[in-house]
């Protein structure tokens, strides 16, 4: 049997954020925690999977860690991390710092110092959970690292522990009637604890950022078209001028329907752009350099001409063509700023998710058969003509970062905008001229 190690002798209450999300642990955790126990204590909370790279960066800066190394059945980190503790962690970075797990993705989780010398409950592990919030967060895996840790619960006598509130006597007199209150109307979506437990990214994005940026005063029409299709699939959006690079490559990304766990980016446009290089270990979120937080499309277009190349994913290397079709396009009210005018072709297929798939392998429609020597044909991207994304729904995917910047659908009176279009009536003929009537039919009439 493992031994188990001693009582801690003083606490932290930590709060463990996924960025991005709103799911979010609270912890009780011991000073001397070790960074590597936290880093699997994260990745079990958060759902993480995969042998990625991950780290404190942070931390890595201010203690100088070794460089990563792992295997294929885990996290891959720094072995410093088994020596370094919570303590030292917050001590060397202040009262927040983050951790990074897989670098091609935006998984980006912040730690916050909330009580520096906090006093844990009698009947609970060293370690354990105090609040957990949100879907992705799984507050069982505190619990169980601190039982697997320390073996034992805190009791009254340990260090710093605070005894457990003593239930009062009940009372033999009888008490007075109090007057029932009037219930409160049910709000929809409130958890036990008064907070909005609901999930809408729109609204949870202008929750964020209360104060909305103005509303732009430019816009560009833009197609984007994934390479190598058969029918050609294409997203033809209306985005703002001012919008950064890094935005930008989060709509392509959710208007074409990739995921998230890749790099991407302008690999011609780095290069004009001047844009900084990175070492193989450095901790960019999803695209290659940090100008993509500065740049902006109007930046992209001005210096590459109309047409650039953008790819998702430089190990299978998903090629798209970037064309500016209007520099001064004016968008209808009713939409946010950022939204799809037209869309044709479905969700592509990503790292082989549905080539496993009998129904599609074995229709001619989605893959061309294999050539002679059994290996899978190069048209990859091959589909049924019928299977289009509705802008509708192209729109809904890349209002996210529109109402995270600007907060509110786009107004007549707003720079650029025009009135929306009326919607034509389903099953409507004709272009609106009327019909001449013949000799009969006016004859009928009269």
């Amino acid at each position: 049997m493992a031994k188990k190690s001693a009582l801690p002798e003083r606490y932290y209450q930590v709060k463990i954020s996924l960025k991005g999300a709103r799911s979010s642990i609270t912890i009780c955790a011991p000073a001397e925690l070790n960074l590597e126990r936290l880093a699997f204590l994260i990745v079990e909370t958060f759902g993480e999977e995969g042998c990625h790279l991950c780290a404190f960066p942070e931390i890595d800066d201010a203690l100088d860690t070794a460089r990563p190394a792992g295997g294929f059945m885990g996290p891959v980190m720094s072995a410093s991390y088994s020596k370094i503790t919570l303590e030292q962690a917050f001590k060397a970075a202040g009262d927040s710092f983050t951790f990074i797990f897989d670098f091609g993705s935006e998984c980006v989780h912040t730690i916050d110092l909330e009580i520096d010398d906090f006093t844990p409950e009698e009947g609970k592990y060293p370690l354990y959970l105090i609040k957990a919030r949100g879907r992705e967060a799984y507050g069982e895996a505190t619990d169980d690292m601190g039982k697997s840790i320390y073996g034992k619960k805190l009791k009254a006598g340990d260090p710093k522990v605070a005894e457990a509130p003593k239930k009062k006597a009940k009372s033999s007199r009888p008490k007075k009637a109090a007057a029932k209150p009037q219930p409160e109307p049910e709000e929809e979506g409130l958890g036990d604890d008064g907070e909005d437990d609901s999930f809408d990214p729109l609204k949870d994005a202008v929750a964020r950022d209360s104060k909305a940026s103005p509303m732009p005063e430019r816009y560009f029409k833009v197609k984007i078209q994934l390479k190598y299709t058969r029918p050609t699939l294409y997203r033809v959006l209306c985005v703002p001028a001012e919008l950064s690079l890094r935005d930008f490559c989060r709509v392509i990304r959710d208007a074409i329907g990739w995921g998230w766990d890749h790099l991407d980016g302008f690999p011609e446009a780095e290069e004009e752009l001047e844009m900084s290089e990175l070492d193989d270990f450095s901790y960019s979120d999803q695209e290659n350099s940090p100008e993509y937080d500065t740049l902006t499309v109007q930046d992209l277009f001005g210096t590459c001409g109309p047409k650039v190349r953008y790819v998702y994913d430089y190990g299978d290397y998903h090629e798209h063509i970037v064309q500016l079709q209007n520099a001064d396009f004016q968008p209808e009210a009713g939409h946010y700023p950022v939204y799809c005018i037209k869309s044709q072709g479905p969700h592509p297929f990503e790292d082989g998710e549905s080539l496993d798939d009998k129904a599609y392998r074995d229709d001619p429609k989605f893959f061309p058969p294999d050539d002679e020597d059994g290996n899978p044909s190069d048209d990859y991207y091959r589909f049924h003509a019928t299977l289009n994304i509705d802008p509708v729904e192209v729109s809904s995917a890349v209002a996210y970062v529109a109402a995270n910047l600007y907060g509110r659908e786009l107004h007549e009176g707003d720079p650029c905008v025009v009135p929306a279009k009326p919607v034509k009536k389903a099953g409507a003929k004709g272009r609106g001229r009327p019909r001449k009537q013949t000799a009969k039919a006016k004859q009928d009439s009269e």
